[in-house]
């Protein structure tokens, strides 16, 4: 006998739901990725605060590229 769980479906949408609107929550809160995705930046309080990660020669890219409106 094989069984249907038609509510499964429902969880999965709802779960596409909560992902889309987290993505749109972060996107606002000014965070900006480094284009490796290793690396992102935002600011708070007036700071400015910095994650990389990676092999050496990558953390110096992912700096130069987050920090670059402060360096020029």
């Amino acid at each position: 006998m094989i069984h249907h769980y038609p509510r499964a479906g429902a969880r999965y949408v709802v779960l596409f739901i909560l992902i889309l609107v987290m993505c749109s929550t972060v996107a606002a809160a000014g965070i900006t990725y480094s284009p490796d995705g290793k690396g992102y930046r935002y600011g708070k309080d007036g700071w400015t605060y910095l994650h990389i990660e990676g092999a050496p020669y990558e953390r110096g890219y992912q700096h130069g590229y987050l920090m670059a409106p402060e360096l020029a």
